[in-house]
């Protein structure tokens, strides 16, 4: 009788760590829209506006990592976020997609000539963030790596 419920609880536990490891890989691998949310304040320096839609976005998670979303606004935020990156962000040097894996996944559906300006936040060491402005007055990436 209590080996039957040694086995049960053995069952019970094995299934819990079973579950909380399903859960936290799902989580790595598709974070929810809240962190993209968190990730593009980190790197403009404002909230996210409202009208924002996510297009695309790859993430890896780990003890490093990357991500990139392509996220379209109204044109009336684009421009809100475009003026608040002229102010308080630095010019990027050049406008070609700078990231990693994730930038890499999502790069192809983004031609290059539509690139119209790049900011990026003032240095943090291990750390590498970007927005890039499309010339349809309503589409950013966002870039981020942390080593």
């Amino acid at each position: 009788m209590l080996t039957t419920f040694l086995r049960r609880i053995v069952l019970v536990g094995a299934l819990i760590s079973s579950l909380l490891i399903v859960n936290c890989t799902f989580w790595l691998l598709l974070p929810s829209k809240s962190f993209y949310q968190n990730e593009f304040e980190s790197v403009v320096g404002i909230k996210l506006p409202p009208s924002a839609v996510f297009i695309e976005k790859a993430a890896l998670i780990g003890i490093d990592y990357d991500l990139a979303a392509i996220i379209k606004m109204t044109e009336s935020d684009y421009k809100k976020v475009l003026s608040h990156a002229s102010t308080h962000l630095t010019s990027k040097a050049t406008l070609s997609l700078g990231g990693g894996e994730s930038m890499r996944k999502i790069e192809h559906l983004v031609p290059q000539e539509l690139i119209i300006s790049a900011y990026m936040p003032i240095n943090t060491p291990g750390i590498f963030g970007a927005i890039y402005f499309l010339s349809n007055n309503q589409t950013v990436i966002l870039s981020k790596v942390q080593f």
